[in-house]
């Protein structure tokens, strides 16, 4: 990495009390550029702004490892427990309890998606405007045990998707939000593997041991349903609250962190080329992320890709009861379901940092799950093993998701606007995936799910032809860029890195794929 001294972050020092309100007021910079021309502005500048060593990136590396990561991971892991969690309570007899017939189940699981929609543009701009990222993103972990507490207590399926509902809108936010923070703390290179981190499945594992150890419960005043989704609100709310205190809104705001390491913290990511964030929401860069090809290819394709996400978690108990296991094994078998998700994850995450190609990477991932597809369509419902064995790989569809939903877009999408639309819209894609999933499985249809398979082999296929238009469009600009080539793009101050800039408006900016 080409080291940069004190006298260039001098570039963007205010020189009069003016200039200075206007960086403050963050009217067009990155939030960065007015830290470090407050760092620049002090006595003790010239220290804090000097070239730093490759010992003390690794300690500020780690200390953001252990505390952002940590609390990313655990929220999300809170967040996809409180999701994964009415399946198993499908089991425990919630259909049954609440007299859901017909579709009204399938629509439990569909109504998330719908809150989810209804809120994620607000939430984020919102997030944006007010510099609330991180603080926004705890608050909604809270807001899920609340909501939780009230799932534990509906009586019919109107109440459960009300509750539902209102738990998308909390969740809205967070993929997003996420990814905001993700893209704000790690460079380039390191965010696809934090982000398979992050974005793990083991709600699965957790869900399924917390349901095998209910089997002991007795049910009394409260039946076992009812109390998984107590014991769920109560962590969730444990975690929102400690993760208000230590997710700060951005790397600046970080109490635990030396303002040296703050420094070190935001100046690494200048390489990135894709900011921190800005407070001021840019009609230009809104329009912009609307009017790129390349965002309604990935919109296309994460549509797709999750076709399979809720309706598998919210039917995976239910089809493995169908094969023959009893209660207690099915809570057990839903364990390796988030195993093998989380692992497929990993893999993409290693094999796009090692080749650089995460396109490829992606395509490879989508082509395992289609030959689940097939397996779990061609395999006999008598053959249970065989059956069970397509059943759990079709959960490395999870590897892909995780790819086309984070990485592609923290490398590939530059300008605080642009990336909180990018995200959003990204995100909408998600939920109509996972709005639509649910309903090709019919009940009628139990237990082979025709119209579902039907629904994945398309979806599979059809992201397949956008991730390889994807990997055009991006090796296309990038060559564009490359014969344009100037002086101009090759002086890269560090003013510019922070002059909140999309990719299509900073020439020095290259795409990944």
């Amino acid at each position: 990495m080409a080291k940069r001294s004190a006298s260039d972050c001098e570039k963007i020092a205010p020189e009069t009390p003016s200039e200075a309100a206007e960086l403050n007021n963050l009217d067009e910079y990155d939030v960065a550029a007015a830290f470090l021309a407050d760092m620049a502005a002090r006595e003790d500048g010239a220290a804090l702004l000097a070239d730093w060593t490759p010992e003390e990136e690794k300690r500020v590396r780690r200390k953001i490892d252990l505390v952002v990561l940590t609390t990313l991971f655990f929220c999300t892991l809170m967040s996809g427990t409180d999701k994964v969690v009415l399946g198993t309570a499908a089991t425990f007899g919630l259909r049954t309890d609440l007299n859901l017939v017909g579709q009204q189940y399938s629509w439990a699981n569909s109504m998330l998606s719908l809150g989810m929609i209804a809120m994620m543009l607000p939430q984020c701009y919102f997030a944006q405007r007010y510099n609330l990222i991180g603080k926004l993103y705890a608050a909604n972990v809270v807001g899920y045990g609340i909501v939780m507490f009230g799932m534990s207590g509906v009586k019919d399926f109107r109440g459960l998707w009300a509750t539902r509902f209102f738990l998308g809108v909390l969740e809205g936010g967070n993929p997003s939000l996420g990814g905001l923070l993700i893209s704000m703390w790690w460079r380039r290179g390191e965010q696809n593997l934090r982000a398979a981190i992050i974005y793990s499945t083991l709600s699965s594992v957790v869900n399924g041991l917390l349901s095998f150890a209910m089997q002991f419960y007795n049910p009394g005043p409260i039946g076992r349903w009812r109390l998984l989704f107590v014991i769920m609100a109560s962590w969730s709310v444990v975690t929102g609250i400690v993760a208000l205190v230590f997710l700060p809104n951005n790397p600046t705001e970080a109490w635990w962190m030396t303002d040296r390491e703050k420094v070190i913290a935001v100046r690494r990511l200048g390489e990135n080329k894709t900011g921190v964030t800005s407070r001021r929401v840019k009609r230009t860069q809104i329009i912009e992320a609307l009017c790129d090809l390349k965002t309604w290819v990935l919109w296309l394709c994460t549509c797709c890709l999750n076709l399979p996400n809720a309706g598998l978690v919210g039917f995976n108990a239910i089809i493995v009861q169908s094969l023959g296991y009893s209660v207690k094994e099915v809570t057990l078998l839903t364990i390796p379901t988030g195993v093998i998700s989380w692992i497929s994850a990993l893999i993409i995450a290693f094999a796009s940092q090692r080749t650089r190609r995460p396109v490829v990477c992606i395509v490879c991932g989508v082509l395992v799950c289609l030959a689940a597809v097939i397996m779990l369509h061609t395999i006999p419902r008598s053959n249970k093993s065989a059956s069970l064995g397509a059943l759990f790989l079709l959960f490395c569809y999870w590897g892909p998701n995780v790819a086309v939903g984070s990485y592609l877009i923290y490398a590939n999408v530059a300008g605080a606007s642009k990336k909180v639309t990018v995200f959003s819209l990204i995100q909408i894609a998600y939920c109509v995936g996972n709005l639509v999933g649910p309903q090709s499985f019919r009940t009628s249809e139990a237990p082979t799910y025709r119209s579902a398979i039907i629904t994945m082999l398309c979806g599979y296929c059809v992201a397949i032809v956008l991730l390889a238009t994807y990997g055009f469009l991006c090796a296309r600009d990038n060559r564009r860029r490359e014969a344009l080539e100037t002086d101009q793009v090759a002086d890269s101050s560090v003013a510019k890195e922070w002059q909140d800039l999309t990719d299509k408006q900073n020439p020095a900016f290259r795409y990944t794929w």
